[in-house]
């Protein structure tokens, strides 16, 4: 939801706060959520500076701001945390129940007579056990009773789990992710998790949580080869190679463990100075046709949504006159000379070549109804569907198929060569308008944006595919302190770039976002000659924005024109080939 909810007075117990947080905002301090004989049984090293005991004879304000600001240690058990609360309640205490990530401004103020602490401040969203973060910026208020004992001030009903500030959290966490694979087994999918930053053992709790399965959202979206695995012992890392030595795997096909072995790839590769993986089940190192007993990533590209398209299809097109554009000028055929009258436009890529394949066009007439045009690229098109109302087309590169949303709810997909088909999306018409329906690239998100009681909002919904059955699912609102938001594209399959404004401005800005709403990052307009008002971006390429009828790219943190020492060129709705 985007609404904000008016602030709520919480009377803080243990087991009240936890059951109010429980269901969105919990994760160990350990990171370390799955006990698998002793596997990961080391404790981690302090990060940073450790916090400070309690002052002798410090007020009860005073107790409330050091044991959040304790929040910050990263050792097990939090035992300076303890120290600011009453004998009976540091030895109850469960440190682990939560984590709520709050902005650094907070008011404490006591009530005398009930020694009661109110504590009132600006949530940033909370963390799961298994580390998944949910974004909410609520005003939170929560009471806090305090009590004498042996004449010093310490406090006697502690929140379940902990209240962190937003920098401390940056300082003591890092997001790393995990992969699972879409619903066709064609593509792994990113599942961003946090983790003690710098925790010694962070290649088991990697594959600890791996095996633990997906986020609940995501779950109905994805697959995982390693359910019901387990590991026999702790991976061990030498070298640049890591162990990972797997148990009660059972008998699968090649095709199984292909998928298993894409999924430690790009969980553990390329995150930790990890280069190459070994794979053993039950003692004996894992066989498969088409790779050696040391995997490396090169070996799993194919599973890779962000792999290089290529230099034709990493090629930036626009939309100029009616017709689509490259920065060499206008694409072969219809397409490009203006005969469709197009105002949107999406290119697909041909798998094994990297050719540009299939051509969509949305063609909107001012006061008429919107048609979608398919054809082949540089080739003639044919009209495919039309109706009041249509969002820009977007390619899935799971199937050879583009997708749209008709009438603000209506989701249809065309696959080439067949005629429309509905793609249920029961939650879409209760949420608001469809401006904007982007797929991720793999196949298992979208992001929209969503004309919601409060303004057009940015959304992540999940698309559940199976052999049989595909739909849209469970919209999540991942950037509510963004407002005006205007577009969105996808950077790579975890994160994006969006066109908006902050709650506090006016002037509509790019930045990107984490798929899970964490990072926001505000990039410069500096180059720029008016407000950004369509973007489009592609892993390893650079974003393109159109502004006051011209299109721009950023580089090295300027936005420049498209072909250097040229004025820019004239153009509106730029897209990058996917």
């Amino acid at each position: 939801m985007t609404r904000r909810r008016p602030k709520v007075r919480l009377t803080v117990s243990a087991a009240v706060l936890g059951l109010l947080i429980s269901g969105c905002s919990t994760v160990p301090t350990d990171s370390a959520t799955v006990a698998i004989n002793q596997v990961s049984g080391g404790v981690d090293e302090p990060v940073g500076v450790e916090p400070l005991s309690p002052e002798p004879g410090a007020s009860p304000e005073e107790i409330v701001r050091g044991f959040i600001e304790s929040s910050a240690s990263t050792v097990q058990g939090r035992p300076v945390s303890r120290e600011y609360l009453t004998a009976a309640r540091a030895q109850s205490w469960d440190d682990t129940a939560s984590i709520t990530v709050i902005e650094p401004e907070i008011s404490a103020v006591t009530s005398g007579a009930e020694r009661i602490v109110t504590v009132t401040g600006q949530l940033v969203g909370m963390v799961d056990r298994a580390g998944t973060f949910t974004p909410d910026i609520d005003q939170f208020t929560i009471d806090l009773a305090v009590a004498q004992e042996n004449g010093q001030w310490r406090i006697a009903e502690p929140p379940g789990g902990i209240f962190i500030s937003r920098p401390d959290f940056v300082r003591a966490y890092e997001q790393r992710d995990i992969y699972f694979l879409d619903g066709t087994s064609r593509f792994v999918v990113p599942d961003p998790r946090f983790f003690v930053r710098g925790g010694r053992v962070q290649s088991t709790q990697l594959v600890e949580r791996l095996i633990a399965g997906p986020n609940l959202w995501l779950a109905p979206a994805v697959l995982n080869q390693l359910g019901n695995v387990k590991l026999a012992s702790n991976v061990l890392v030498t070298g640049r190679t890591a162990r990972v030595e797997l148990t009660q795997v059972g008998a699968r096909s090649n095709e199984v463990l292909e998928g298993l072995s894409a999924q430690l790839a790009y969980t553990l590769l390329g995150q930790l100075s990890i280069q190459s993986l070994e794979v053993t089940v039950d003692g004996t190192a894992l066989q498969l046709p088409s790779v050696g007993s040391v995997q490396e990533l090169s070996d799993w590209l194919s599973f890779d949504p962000d792999a290089d398209a290529g230099v034709v299809a990493g090629v930036g097109h626009y939309i100029e006159a009616g017709g689509v554009w490259t920065q060499d000028g206008p694409i072969p055929g219809p397409a490009g000379d203006g005969s469709y009258g197009l105002t949107n436009a999406a290119v697909s890529i041909e798998e094994d070549s990297s050719e540009l394949l299939s051509l969509a066009g949305l063609a909107v007439a001012p006061g008429q109804s919107a048609t979608l045009y398919v054809g082949p690229y540089g080739g003639d098109l044919i009209e495919v569907l039309t109706d009041g109302r249509l969002t820009a087309p977007t390619w899935s590169d799971v199937a050879e198929e583009v997708w749209t949303v008709r009438n603000g709810s209506d989701v249809v997909r065309i696959p080439t060569g067949s005629p429309a088909q509905a793609v249920p999306a029961p939650e879409l018409a209760g949420t608001g308008a469809v401006r904007i329906f982007q797929l991720a690239r793999g196949g298992s998100r979208a992001a929209l944006i969503i004309e919601t009681e409060a303004g057009p909002a940015l959304f992540i919904a999940r698309i559940e595919r199976t052999a049989d059955t595909i739909q849209v699912s469970s919209p999540l609102a991942i950037a509510p302190s963004l407002t005006g938001v205007r577009d969105v594209a996808w950077t790579s399959a975890d994160s994006l770039i969006v066109l908006a404004t902050e709650s506090s401005g006016e002037q509509v800005v790019p930045y990107t976002i984490g798929v899970d709403g964490w990072g926001i990052t505000e990039l410069t307009t500096n180059g720029l000659p008016g407000e950004p008002d369509t973007v489009a971006a592609a892993p390893n390429r650079a974003p393109l924005v159109s502004a006051a009828g011209t299109v721009w790219q950023f580089i090295t943190e300027v936005w420049a024109v498209l072909i250097r020492g040229q004025a820019p060129l004239s153009g509106t709705a730029p897209f990058y080939p996917s």
